[in-house]
C-alpha cells in the first residue's frame, strides 16, 4: 500500500471552475451574494437541531439555492469527497470501478471526483501565451469502453439539472451521460446492476430521522459489490451518522467491514462520547468561490469531514490496512513527534516517535505524516507526555495549521 496520503492543498480543477462561471454568467452578482448568505444561515440553523427533533426537516433547494450552493460549497464538497476517496485507492491502488453510484449526487461532486482520479488529463485546459483559455477536450477523446457507468440518485430537479450541465460542459459523450433517478428503486427498476463503487456524501445529516438514515445506508450497501464511501460534515452530528453506520452489526452481516479511516479489525469505534472522529482537508479556494463567500483575501480554507470507507467480502485477517490511523494533527517538535493513534488492538493510544526510535524508519515516517495517515510503525514506548502537555501543544499546532491569508 502507499505510505502517505498526497501532500499539499487540494486544487479545484480549473475546467470545473470554468464550468461554474459559465453556469452563473447570466445571474447578477448581488443576487448570488445574498443567496449565498441566506443558504449559509439555513444550513447553520439546521445543524443545531437534533436529527429526531420535530423541528428538523429536509432542506428544499430552489434553482437559486442551487446556484448559491455551487459557488459557495461545490468546491469544498469536491475536495472533501476527493480526500475520502483517496483511501479507496490507498487500499487498492489498481482499483478501476466499472460502475459508480453517486447517491444524493447533488451537483455531481462525487461523480466528478472519481473521474478526476481516473482521467486527470480530461480536466486540463489549453492556454495561450497570455494565459487565456484556448480550448479543452474534456471527455470527448476518452474511449467509451474505459469509462465506468455512472448512476446519480438525486431527488431535487434543480440539482439534477446542474449535474447535467457539468456533464455536458465536460463534453461527456452520449454513452457516458449519467443515468439520473430520483430514487434508488427507480434506478434499479431500470435494470441497473449493483455498483462496485458507491458514494453517499453529505446526505445522512440532511435526513429527518434515524430511521431514514438507516434506510438510506441499507439501500446504498445493498447495491454495492465492493466499496461504499460515506462522507458527512466533521461535526458531532456528522460523526454520529457515520458512527451509526460503522458500528451497526446488521451492516457487518451484509458483509461490509470498515477499512478507512478505521483499522479493519476494530469492530466498534473506540471514540469517547465527548469526542468525534473527524479529519481536515486543506483546499485552495478558486476565485469563483472567493468572490461569493466572506473574506475574499483568504486563498485557503480547511474543510472538516467525518467519513468511512466500507469494503465488502474481505477477510478480517487481511492486514494491508490493519494498522493504526493518525487522529488529529501530528505534534512535531525538535527531535520527536507525538501522535494520537486509533489502534487495531484496542482503543486510542498516544505515542512518541523520537530520533532514537528503535524501529527503522519510524521517526522519519512520523515526521512526514499528516492527519488521517495510516501509521505502520507501532511499538511500546517508555515515556508518554502528560495529557495537559499534549493538549496545550496540540492547540499550538492547530493554530500553526491555520490557512494562510493572501
Amino acid at each position: 500500500m502507499s505510505s502517505h496520503l498526497p501532500r499539499g492543498p487540494h486544487k479545484f480543477p480549473a475546467l470545473l471552475e470554468l464550468g461554474v462561471n459559465a453556469l452563473i454568467k447570466d445571474y447578477p452578482v448581488h443576487w448570488l451574494k445574498r443567496d449565498v448568505r441566506g443558504l449559509a444561515e439555513r444550513l447553520r440553523d439546521r445543524q443545531s437541531v437534533n436529527i429526531d427533533s420535530e423541528r428538523r426537516t429536509s432542506i428544499e433547494y430552489s434553482a437559486r439555492d442551487v446556484l448559491a450552493y455551487i459557488v459557495s460549497r461545490f468546491p469544498s464538497t469536491f475536495g472533501a469527497v476527493t480526500t475520502a476517496l483517496q483511501h479507496v485507492w490507498l487500499d487498492d491502488a489498481q482499483f478501476a470501478p466499472k460502475q459508480v453510484l453517486d447517491f444524493g449526487a447533488g451537483t455531481g461532486a462525487g461523480t466528478l471526483s472519481v473521474l478526476s482520479r481516473l482521467f486527470p488529463q480530461s480536466f486540463w485546459i489549453d492556454h495561450d501565451d497570455r494565459g487565456d483559455v484556448v480550448d479543452f477536450n474534456g471527455f470527448s477523446k476518452v474511449p467509451p469502453e474505459h469509462i465506468p457507468r455512472l448512476v446519480q440518485i438525486e431527488p431535487n430537479k434543480h440539482m439534477q439539472s446542474a449535474a447535467r450541465f457539468f456533464a455536458s460542459f465536460l463534453r461527456f459523450p452520449d454513452s457516458m451521460m449519467p443515468l439520473q433517478s430520483t430514487s434508488l428503486s427507480g434506478a434499479v427498476g431500470s435494470a441497473i446492476a449493483p455498483s462496485d463503487l458507491s458514494i453517499c456524501s453529505y446526505v445522512l445529516n440532511e435526513l429527518s430521522s434515524q430511521d431514514e438514515v438507516k434506510s438510506v445506508i441499507s439501500d446504498v450497501l445493498g447495491n454495492t459489490t465492493k466499496y461504499a464511501v460515506f462522507i458527512e460534515p466533521g461535526t458531532p452530528g456528522g460523526f454520529s451518522s457515520i458512527r451509526q453506520l460503522r458500528d451497526d452489526p446488521s451492516f457487518r452481516a451484509m458483509g461490509f467491514v470498515a477499512v478507512a479511516p478505521c483499522p479493519r479489525s476494530q469492530l466498534t469505534c473506540p471514540m469517547g462520547s465527548g469526542s468525534w472522529c473527524h479529519f481536515s482537508t486543506r483546499l485552495e479556494r478558486p476565485m469563483v468561490q472567493r468572490r461569493f463567500k466572506e473574506d475574499f483575501s483568504r486563498s485557503l480554507e480547511d474543510e472538516r469531514l467525518s467519513f468511512v470507507v466500507m469494503k465488502k467480502e474481505i477477510s478480517l485477517t487481511e492486514d494491508a490496512l490493519d494498522v493504526p490511523r493518525i487522529l488529529g494533527p501530528p505534534l512535531k517538535r525538535s527531535g520527536h513527534v507525538v501522535l494520537d493513534l486509533c489502534h487495531p488492538k484496542g482503543g486510542i493510544q498516544r505515542q512518541i516517535f523520537s530520533r532514537s526510535s528503535v524501529e527503522d524508519g519510524a521517526y522519519r515516517y512520523a515526521r512526514k505524516s499528516k492527519w488521517g495517515d495510516p501509521m505502520p510503525f507501532f511499538f511500546p514506548v517508555s515515556s508518554v507526555p502528560s495529557k495537559l502537555e499534549v493538549d496545550r501543544a496540540r492547540s499550538e499546532a492547530e493554530v500553526d495549521e491555520e490557512p494562510e491569508s493572501h
